[in-house]
């Protein structure tokens, strides 16, 4: 696919911040960085007057001063999964399609994990057409196929690379809505290959609409990303689905991303994970 960079940088510009976004910012930064209170240190010549040394004042000293000591604890990785299938360019009666929804939340979410400075990679998916695959010959010479479903994955910003340098990629999210959606083999692979990750902290966003998903499918993977360690959090654009992830929440807009409902799963999850 030949893609014109200029208009992709432009689409990535013209994505505005989120309105009333500090809500959001502080509980997504609490949940991806946690900080520790160590306690204090003594007899420093700055900070805080310990009441205490007042004695060693009196004696001369200016060693008077105490500091609380803050470690930054743990450090994160965070994946970004996005459904490219076609059911993702489909629109209701007004406003913009799915994917275009999608486009601005995945570019909105970049800049907070950005600026929050973690490791971060957005991955899309989606599946090409069933396939004809050549499996084996017959004793008669006549060649077998059998149906083979591929799920194709598009690399819109890679772990270790910047921000800056995926600009393009990440404002040209819309033109490669297509297929169909390997949802259980995307994000399978996803969770794999997050847990190799060396980090203490482990989160995995998927953006999607949730067609065609199998509950029991996706109970299976959220019981495998507990067991790997990893927070997996679904966010659904422009759809009423609910439970079929464990941790879930629905936007309808970009808006939608700060509004009280998602500050509060972050709440709630980061809760549950010592954040």
């Amino acid at each position: 696919m030949i893609m014109n960079k200029a208009e992709a940088e432009k689409a990535y510009l013209a994505t505005p911040e989120i309105a009333n976004i500090g809500a959001l910012r502080t509980n997504l930064l609490r949940l991806l960085r946690s900080i520790d209170l160590v306690g204090w240190s003594t007899h420093e010549e700055s900070g805080r007057l310990d009441r205490r040394a007042l004695t060693r004042f009196a004696s001369g000293s200016a060693n008077i001063f105490s500091r609380r000591q803050m470690v930054e604890a743990e450090k994160s990785a965070v994946s970004v999964l996005v459904d490219l299938s076609s059911s993702m360019g489909d629109s209701e009666a007004e406003g913009p399609r799915r994917i275009e929804v999608t486009q601005d939340v995945t570019i909105q979410l970049s800049r907070l994990l950005d600026r929050a400075k973690v490791d971060f990679s957005v991955t899309g998916f989606y599946r090409n057409q069933v396939d004809r695959v050549l499996s084996a010959k017959t004793h008669s010479g006549e060649i077998v196929y059998s149906d083979s479903e591929s799920c194709v994955f598009v690399p819109f910003k890679k772990w270790n690379e910047s921000l800056v340098k995926c600009v393009s990629k990440l404002g040209c999210i819309v033109p490669f809505c297509r297929g169909a959606t390997p949802a259980y083999t995307a994000i399978e692979q996803s969770l794999r290959g997050l847990a190799r990750q060396d980090t203490h902290r482990k989160i995995l966003f998927i953006l999607t609409d949730a067609e065609q998903f199998e509950p029991a499918q996706i109970r299976h993977l959220d019981g495998l990303a507990e067991n790997l360690g990893i927070l997996m959090i679904a966010i659904g654009i422009k759809t009423t689905w609910t439970g079929v992830f464990k941790h879930n929440v629905s936007v309808q807009d970009l808006n939608g991303l700060g509004e009280q409902a998602f500050s509060k799963l972050l709440q709630t999850v980061g809760k549950k994970h010592g954040s």
